[in-house]
């Protein structure tokens, strides 16, 4: 009598992501690009914000969804964008590329001191680089349009921390 033993490799572990996967979190400045905005608050704005990747998604090229939210305020005005951008990362042949571009949509809500708040729908473009496992610098140029007769439109250079 012959006996057939048949092994299986045992699953992989993986370390338990925490509650928020893949955090990062960043404060830099944005840049008006609509003159009307700058003339009225300022040419320089402060800036901080905060994302998640999502299990959703391209992966091709590297390539992850983030759901973020930020802040953006400059005296009594103030912009808090809600987005969801995809985020290409491609590997290089002999590793990982530092190097990322993505786009995406979200809802601007924009208060213009003296004007009042309103939300518009917009589109962002960004690209950036990774520095290092746990840090990244990173520009962005959001699509806004008008809101209360001021183009929100504008560049953000940014700098922050990965989790």
């Amino acid at each position: 009598m012959a006996v057939v033993v048949c092994t299986m490799p045992a699953p992989e572990a993986r370390a338990q992501q925490g509650l928020f996967p893949n955090l990062r979190v960043k404060a830099g400045v944005f840049i008006p690009s609509g003159g009307s905005l700058a003339r009225g608050t300022g040419d320089i704005w402060f800036k901080i914000g905060a994302d998640v990747a999502l299990p959703i998604g391209f992966s091709l090229l590297g390539g992850t969804t983030r759901a973020g939210i930020e802040y953006t305020a400059r005296g009594s005005s103030s912009m808090v964008p809600i987005t969801l951008t995809q985020v290409l990362q491609p590997s290089l042949t002999l590793g990982h590329s530092p190097v990322y571009v993505g786009g995406g949509i979200g809802l601007w809500t924009v208060h213009v001191s003296g004007a009042g708040s309103a939300s518009n729908f917009g589109f962002r473009v960004l690209g950036g680089v990774d520095i290092g496992k746990s840090s990244f610098v990173e520009v962005e140029y959001d699509f806004v349009g008008k809101v209360h007769g001021v183009n929100a439109d504008g560049f953000t250079v940014a700098a922050g921390l990965r989790f």
